[in-house]
């Protein structure tokens, strides 16, 4: 697959806080990528349907990682910054939703802004989403998303840290990742990322390899608030649902936020309608989960909620979150109460009016601009952090 390199002129650290957008690296694609079947790439059989979304999705990368001695091979995506290694600003790890991808249109044009401010983005469909491998969003317990995250994390900035773990990111640009792995680097994530990102920060702060570079997190419409069950009936769920039914599905009305219409996610009708659509058997080459939670997901949804209270007290360093006070998802509550539970004395909650659950989609030019600007800010405290220290200085 090649590399297309826009041109660049040799710029140094003094003109990095220059407005002017890089040029991107892109891999080039060929027009007929998407058209072989989905199950060819994640070997699972995929029920054919009356959409045809395979010229609407990206198609699939090469590019891989794999962790627990090779048996998890998941899907990655890169999006990068200019080729010029000078340019390179810092790195950032996305975490995408439950039920989303990594392989939006919407989703990659927001983070091609980041990418044209100088950051080099790596990010990978989690276990059961996307093109990677696994029942559809099926998530037994979302450790496993979280050691992923944590290796993948490794892999890029360092070396693997489990035994057998493989990887190809398919950056062939000389020097481009080891400029990023000398920047700052950041976890973004929206929706379950955005809960999985804030539990992944904490995991980094305490990790002497990360924690040095480590410049802070950002939150998009963070599922840390949503309509769960009643505990009586979670206990059910727990003790005699998920052995006997775990894949089978929930139904809606114990759980609001698992139902809700596709304009409480997207304001646009016609991108709500592409949205609605990307949903897995319902359209050749939907790769959304649109059919409801499975048990055995509510359930670890429900574990991880236990610790959420000890896990915002603990989350000190650097975060923006932006959330909209009527998402009725990843309610608003939620974002408030990390403000107030976490001891960090650098926490910003920026109030996104009418941006609805996918910020990103919706108010992509305003959100983006929110980030950039405290990305900026944050990479350059940290730099010269780094710069001066050398080594982190870490609280347990």
């Amino acid at each position: 697959m090649a590399i297309s390199c826009p041109a660049a002129e040799d710029e140094s650290e003094d003109s990095e806080d220059s407005e002017v957008p890089y040029p991107l690296c892109f891999e080039s694609q060929n027009d007929q990528s998407n058209k072989r079947a989905v199950e060819d790439v994640i070997g699972i059989p995929m029920p054919r349907g009356k959409v045809d979304l395979t010229n609407y999705t990206l198609p699939p990368t090469p590019h891989f990682f794999s962790f627990e001695a090779g048996s998890k091979r998941l899907h990655v995506r890169n999006t990068l910054p200019a080729c010029n290694p000078h340019l390179v600003r810092g790195s950032i790890f996305f975490l995408h939703g439950y039920g989303a991808h990594i392989n939006h249109p919407m989703l990659h044009q927001w983070l091609q802004r980041l990418a044209a401010a100088g950051y080099a983005i790596f990010s990978f469909d989690f276990p059961g989403h996307g093109y990677s491998p696994g029942e559809r969003a099926y998530v037994k317990d979302f450790e496993e998303f979280l050691s992923a995250y944590m290796e993948f994390v490794h892999l890029v900035r360092t070396t693997p840290t489990s035994k057998g773990s493989t990887f190809d990111f398919g950056i062939a640009i000389e020097g481009l990742l080891q400029a990023a792995r000398q920047k700052p680097f950041f976890i973004i994530g929206e929706s379950m990322g955005g809960l999985l990102a804030l539990v992944t920060s904490q995991r980094v702060r305490r990790d002497i390899t990360l924690a040095a570079s480590f410049g802070g997190s950002v939150l998009l419409a963070p599922a840390l608030k949503v309509d769960m069950p009643p505990e009586a009936v979670i206990y059910l769920i727990r003790h005699a649902v998920v052995p006997l039914m775990p894949s089978s599905i929930m139904p809606a009305f114990l759980s609001k936020s698992a139902s809700v219409p596709i304009s409480a996610i997207i304001r646009d009708e016609e991108m709500a309608d592409k949205v609605q659509k990307d949903n897995w058997g319902e359209a050749k080459g939907g790769l959304g989960w649109r059919n409801g939670m499975r048990w055995v997901t509510i359930n670890a949804f429900t574990l991880l909620m236990q610790n959420l209270p000890e896990v915002m007290s603990s989350s000190e360093g650097p975060m923006l979150v932006l959330h909209d006070p009527q998402d009725a998802i990843a309610h608003f509550g939620g974002s408030e109460r990390l403000m107030e539970l976490s001891p960090s004395k650098d926490k910003a909650l920026i109030k996104m009016e009418d941006a609805r659950h996918d910020i990103a989609s919706n108010e992509p030019e305003t959100s983006a601009s929110h980030v950039i600007e405290w990305l900026a800010k944050h990479r350059s405290l940290r730099f010269n952090n780094y710069i001066h220290n050398k080594r982190p200085h870490l609280r347990f």
